[in-house]
C-alpha cells in the first residue's frame, strides 16, 4: 500500500500531525508505504518561506488583522471563491506529486493540498480515496471540500459542528479518532532518569511553553513567576527563538528567586517534559493541546492567536480541559492557587482521561488500509 500524505509547515501542528501518521503506518502490522510532501515547499520553495514569513510576521504584529482574514476566509462564499483560484493557480504541481508517487490514498493535513487534491478528484484527474485529518479542535471552511471520503476529527462532539457549520455529502464520513501525535506521548516516562540528566528537582513543576517558535508572552510570564515566593520548579521552552532564550538566562541571573527555573531551547523531549510537569502554561495549538490532554496535564491557557487558536481555547473550555488567565487572575495567580488546593487540577486529569485519544494514529493506519481495500467510504 502507498500512501501519499500532503502537508505543509505553516505552523508546526501540520507537519507532526503528518510524521504521526507516518510513524503508525510504518509501524502497522501490514505492507505500507508513506510519503511525505510538504505542499508549499515542493511547489515552490521561496513561495513557501514568504508565506510562512508572512503567517509568522502576521499574527506576531498585527494578530487582528490574521483575524481579519480568518474570519473572512471562515465564510463559505468567500472560502469558496479562494478555493477555486487555490485550486486552479497550483492543480499541476499538485499533480505531479500524485504522479510521481502513485498513492492508493492521500492523506491531507493542510486544508491547501486538500483543496487541490479535491478539485482534480472532482475534475476525474485522480480517482483515489481523500481523507482529511484535521489538527484543531474546530473546522475551519478551508477544510469543507466536496469528493472527500473521510473526515478525521480530535472529537466526538466536533460531529455537532459540522452539523450545525458545514454541509457535507452524509454524516457517515466523519471519524472521530483523534488529533494524531506521536507514539512517545502514550509510553510512560522514568522521572528520575528525566531529572537526573537535566538535574531537576521533584517540586511541583511548571512547563512554559509557546510553541516551537517560541510565541507568546513567555518572558513577562517567566519574570512574574519568578518575582513570586512559590517554592516550585519552572521549565521554560522557547523553541527555535534563541534571542528569547537569550533573554530569559539572563533575566534569571538578576532575578533573586526561591523558584528552580531551566531554560531550554528547541527539544524533542516535549513527551518527558509533559511527564515531569503538574501544569502547563500553553497557547493551545491543537498539536500542543492534544499531547497535553494525552499525558493528562492540566493547561492553564496565557493568551491565544486569533482564529484556530481562540476555538481550541473555546472547546478546552466548554469541556474542562484548561483554565484560561484573565485579569485579575493571571497566570501566576492559578498557579498559586493549584500549589494551595489541587482540586480543581485533579478535575481536569479526570477530564482528559475521558477525552483522551492517545491511539488515533494508529487508529487512523486501521481506517487508511480499509479506505484502500474499499470496505469504508
Amino acid at each position: 500500500m502507498k500512501i501519499l500524505i500532503l502537508s505543509a509547515a505553516i505552523g508546526g501542528g501540520h507537519m507532526q500531525a503528518a510524521h504521526a501518521i507516518k510513524e503508525s503506518l510504518i509501524n502497522a502490522p501490514f505492507n505500507a508505504e508513506a510519503v511525505i510532501v510538504d505542499a508549499f515547499e515542493y511547489i515552490n520553495p521561496l513561495l513557501s518561506e514568504m508565506i510562512i514569513n508572512s503567517y509568522l510576521g502576521t499574527i506576531k504584529h498585527t494578530p487582528k488583522i490574521y483575524e481579519l482574514l480568518y474570519d473572512l476566509s471562515s465564510s463559505s462564499s468567500k472560502a469558496n471563491h479562494l478555493k477555486k483560484m487555490i485550486s486552479t493557480i497550483f492543480s499541476d504541481k499538485v499533480k505531479k506529486i500524485i504522479h510521481t508517487h502513485q498513492p492508493d490514498i492521500i492523506i491531507c493535513t493542510h486544508s491547501f493540498p486538500l483543496m487541490v487534491v479535491s478539485m482534480l478528484k472532482g475534475k476525474s484527474i485522480i480517482n483515489i480515496p481523500v481523507m482529511a485529518v484535521i489538527t484543531d479542535y474546530t473546522v475551519h471552511s478551508s477544510w469543507i471540500n466536496p469528493h472527500v471520503n473521510a473526515y478525521i476529527t480530535g472529537h466526538d462532539t466536533l460531529k455537532f459542528y459540522f452539523k450545525e457549520n458545514h454541509t457535507i455529502t452524509g454524516q457517515n464520513i466523519i471519524y472521530p479518532l483523534g488529533i494524531p501525535v506521536e507514539n512517545r506521548f502514550s509510553i510512560p516516562i522514568n522521572r528520575k532518569e528525566i531529572e537526573n540528566k537535566h538535574q531537576f528537582s521533584n517540586h511541583f513543576t511548571v512547563l512554559l511553553m509557546g510553541g516551537s517558535l517560541g510565541l507568546g508572552e513567555i518572558e513577562d510570564i517567566f519574570d512574574d513567576i519568578l518575582r513570586s515566593s512559590m517554592n516550585i520548579q519552572l521549565i521554560a521552552v522557547t523553541g527555535k527563538n534563541e534571542t528569547l532564550k537569550n533573554t530569559l538566562i539572563e533575566h534569571h541571573h538578576k532575578l533573586n528567586t526561591n523558584v528552580n527555573a531551566h531554560i531550554l531551547g528547541f527539544t524533542n523531549e516535549m513527551s518527558a517534559l509533559m511527564g515531569i510537569a503538574n501544569v502547563i502554561v500553553s497557547k493551545p495549538g491543537g498539536l500542543s493541546a492534544t499531547e497535553a490532554i494525552i499525558k493528562h496535564v492540566p493547561m492553564i491557557i496565557p493568551s491565544y492567536i486569533p482564529g484556530q487558536e481562540e476555538e481550541n481555547t473555546e472547546f478546552l473550555l466548554n469541556n474542562g480541559l484548561a483554565i484560561k488567565a484573565k485579569a485579575p487572575f493571571t497566570v501566576r495567580n492559578l498557579i498559586a492557587m493549584c500549589l494551595e488546593d489541587d482540586t480543581r487540577l485533579k478535575e481536569i486529569q479526570n477530564t482528559m482521561h475521558r477525552f483522551s485519544k492517545p491511539r488515533a494514529a494508529e487508529n487512523i493506519a486501521i481506517l487508511v488500509k480499509k479506505m484502500i481495500e474499499g470496505k469504508s467510504e
